[in-house]
C-alpha cells in the first residue's frame, strides 16, 4: 500500500510540475466566460489553456477555486479528525469519484488504514490545511491541488504511534489531490502524501 501511494503521489507531483516548468512565463488569454476571476498578478492558483501550455492566474475569490477550497477543507478535515472509538471505513467514500471508490473498495485502502488507526488508538483533530497551489484544467473539470496540513494528535497509543512516524501533538503533512468533476461535484480522484 505504501508504494502504491508513493508512486501514486510522484505521477501527480510530476504531472504538476512538469506543467509548470514545461511552460515558462506564459500566459494565455483568459476563457471569454471566465474574465472575473483572473488576476493581474501572481496567484497560487493557475488555470491552464486546452494545450497546457500557457496559463492564467485565478483570483481567490473565483467562483471554482472557491469551491476547491471549501471542497478541500471539508475532505481533509473529514479525514484527519478521527477517534478510534468510531472510525468507520467508509468515511472516505461521499469525497471520491466513483473510479477511485471501487479501487480503494476492491484493495482495502481505506479499511487498511482505519485499522491501524484503531489499533493505533488514535483521536486526532485537523487544526489547519493551506492551499499552496492549485493547477486547473482549462474546462475546469480537473485540478491538482499541493496542501500543507496539521494534525493534531490528543491520544494514541504513543508506542505503537511511533511506528507510524507520527507524535503526541501537532504533526504537519504536505500533500497532493487530484480532483475531477463527477456530476458537477469536485471528488478526489488521486493523492498522496509529501513527507
Amino acid at each position: 500500500m505504501k508504494h502504491t501511494r508513493i508512486l501514486l503521489s510522484l505521477i501527480i507531483i510530476l504531472t504538476i510540475f512538469v506543467g509548470v516548468t514545461g511552460c515558462g512565463n506564459k500566459k494565455a488569454e483568459p476563457a471569454p466566460d471566465n474574465k472575473g476571476g483572473i488576476s493581474e498578478t501572481e496567484t497560487p492558483y493557475l488555470q491552464y489553456d486546452e494545450n497546457e501550455e500557457e496559463f492564467v492566474y485565478l483570483n481567490e475569490d473565483h467562483p471554482e477555486v472557491v469551491r476547491v477550497a471549501e471542497f478541500v477543507d471539508e475532505f481533509v478535515t473529514v479525514m484527519n479528525t478521527m477517534d478510534y472509538k468510531t472510525i468507520s471505513n467508509d468515511k472516505a467514500y461521499p469525497y471520491l469519484t466513483q473510479t477511485l471508490l471501487e479501487l480503494t473498495r476492491e484493495q482495502k485502502t481505506w479499511e487498511s488504514l482505519f485499522n491501524t488507526l484503531k489499533e493505533v488508538e488514535v483521536v486526532s483533530e485537523a487544526t489547519g490545511i493551506m492551499i499552496e497551489t492549485a493547477h486547473f484544467s482549462n474546462d475546469f473539470e480537473v485540478v491538482y491541488v499541493l496542501y500543507n496540513s496539521t494534525i493534531n494528535i490528543l491520544q494514541a497509543n504513543e508506542e505503537k504511534l511511533a511506528e507510524t512516524h507520527m507524535t503526541l501533538g501537532e504533526n504537519h503533512e504536505r500533500a497532493v489531490l487530484h480532483l475531477q468533476k463527477e456530476n458537477g461535484q469536485w471528488k478526489v480522484e488521486g493523492f498522496g502524501t509529501l513527507d
